[in-house]
């Protein structure tokens, strides 16, 4: 199935001009401490054309584009120097140590666990268990 392909370049146009007819008579208004396209109780309207003349609308231009440029020298100067970078070594802790028997201490005990461990009595559910509190202490 084959779409037919229409030239867009006529509408884009006519939607462009539009536009900016628009915006040439919209202008711009303030209202309170906001500026918008849109007129407002109590707005004024605000010039905002550019007031530059060709010549320093040229070299506005021309001096955000070295700007640019020289942005663009600098960062590949920057990867070019991170690439010759020695790789850097992993961090070392310093100061950290196990801690070591003295000289003096005593020798380890012997291990317990050799020992039986002890029975418990086995509890007998059919006998109540009974307590009491304990006596008052005199002071």
């Amino acid at each position: 199935m084959r779409i037919a392909h229409r030239p867009i370049a006529p509408g884009l146009l006519l939607f462009a001009l539009l536009g900016a007819a628009h915006a040439a008579d919209g202008g711009v208004y303030r209202c309170g401490q906001t500026y918008q396209q849109l007129p407002c109780e109590g707005g004024q309207a605000i010039d905002a054309s550019d007031a530059r003349t060709e010549d320093q609308r040229r070299d506005a231009q021309a001096a955000a584009s070295a700007e640019q440029r020289h942005a663009g020298v600098l960062a590949a100067e920057r990867r070019e120097r991170e690439k010759k970078a020695a790789p850097q070594p992993e961090p070392v802790v310093i100061g950290v140590r196990q801690p070591q028997a003295a000289a003096s201490a005593p020798a380890a005990a012997p291990d317990k666990t050799t020992h039986k461990p002890r029975r418990k009595k086995p509890s007998r559910p059919d006998e109540p268990r009974y307590s009491s509190p304990a006596a008052p202490r005199k002071t």
